[in-house]
């Protein structure tokens, strides 16, 4: 994320953004600074953003005048059949052996498809559930094309978003500080911790000096860290870098490492995704599914096959969402047992705190071995 063309956007962006008085010129800019940040990524991707974002505006107008259930499934399947065809059309038909219907086995993948999609169905359940108004076409314009949350996120809602387009923002030299420092903590993280583990693990260093210890285990263990401070340091990068126009994105990590146990790991781990799947996914399928109470214990298991797919079409991160699905399934089951409720209150919680993170962490670590 953090290359030359990504640093020469991101001033060309400052500069022209604080330049204009009227904040209606800067969104302007930053669509323009944005989309041909894309473009020059990927000519294809820019196309695909811009036919997309006019699909979901207008979608979402319609859905403003007439608020049907029918309506917004119609949207939202529109808007998710752009995923399921660029991101996953091979890939089902080669995992149930259909390979003769495959028309174009070179489907081209426009960047960023799995957080604008994403980002595009909240604000079309948004806004048939009343919760925004729908947003002018510039503003969600650059809702969808705002480059430093575009390749990597954090999936910032629109009525987060939005409402801080309107302001007509100041220059504050605490937002630069603010924003400097999170870019600054980013690239430690990237290329200093996430980079320094992958030279361990690639040379096996640390697997040599602990003979006593499996490779394997040693491995993995250091991939359970390394992927979390690459992925923070995307986080710190994006959310600083909108800090620059005065522009506040949420947080996306919150020490994950040290839940003690499954449901607190998943409030802590990549937020802005967990958010999306408890509140478009997991809460309308609890609802829908609550007078058949059995059942509704599987929520987390689709929940999470969801999450599994949404990050790559590939067998491996179906499973890696599936048993995370699972020990969510049998935290559901464990929470509301008379055991569990005798625990919580023995003294000594920091002790049992401390065994619950222990234990999450080897589950959350073994995961990994099927999203490696």
């Amino acid at each position: 994320m953090l290359t030359l063309s990504f640093i020469g956007f991101l001033i060309i962006s400052l500069i022209g953004y604080w330049a204009l008085r009227s904040q209606k010129y800067r969104v302007a800019f930053l669509i323009i600074t944005g989309l041909s940040y894309i473009f020059h990524l990927d000519i294809k991707s820019g196309i695909f953003v811009i036919a997309l974002t006019v699909l979901t505006w207008f979608l979402g107008n319609r859905l403003k005048k007439k608020r049907t259930t029918a309506l917004l499934s119609v949207s939202v399947v529109l808007v998710v059949t752009s995923l399921l065809y660029f991101k996953y059309s091979n890939f089902f038909f080669i995992l149930l052996d259909l390979k003769q219907f495959i028309i174009n086995e070179k489907i081209f993948l426009p960047l960023g498809i799995s957080y604008i999609t994403f980002k595009h169905i909240s604000y079309l359940a948004d806004i048939y559930w009343e919760k925004i108004e729908p947003g002018s076409f510039l503003n969600f314009l650059l809702y969808s094309a705002f480059f430093p949350i575009f390749l990597a996120g954090p999936i910032e809602r629109f009525e987060r978003f939005e409402p801080q387009l309107k302001e007509t923002l100041k220059f504050k030299l605490s937002d630069f500080g603010e924003g400097y420092k999170r870019i600054a903590y980013g690239i430690f993280k990237k290329f200093v911790i996430a980079d320094g583990i992958g030279i361990l693990l690639t040379r096996e260093i640390i697997s040599s000096a602990t003979p006593g210890i499996p490779k394997e285990i040693t491995n993995l263990i250091l991939f359970s860290f390394q992927i979390y401070f690459d992925f923070a340091a995307y986080s710190d990068i994006a959310i600083g870098s909108s800090r620059f126009f005065g522009i506040k994105i949420m947080e996306n990590f919150n020490y994950p490492y040290l839940s003690p146990n499954i449901a607190i790991f998943w409030n802590n781990w990549h937020i802005s995704l967990s958010e999306w799947l408890r509140d478009y996914i997991f809460y309308p399928l609890s609802f829908a599914l609550r007078r058949r109470k059995f059942l509704n214990y599987f929520t987390p298991v689709v929940t999470m096959f969801v999450c599994g797919l949404w990050h790559g079409a590939s067998t491996g991160f179906i499973i890696w969402g599936l048993w995370h699905g699972l020990g969510l399934f049998v935290y559901q089951f464990w929470s509301r047992s008379a055991m569990a409720k005798k625990i919580n209150q023995f003294p000594l919680q920091g002790v049992f705190n401390t065994v619950g993170v222990l234990i999450t962490f080897t589950f959350i670590t073994i995961g990994w071995l099927w999203f490696r």
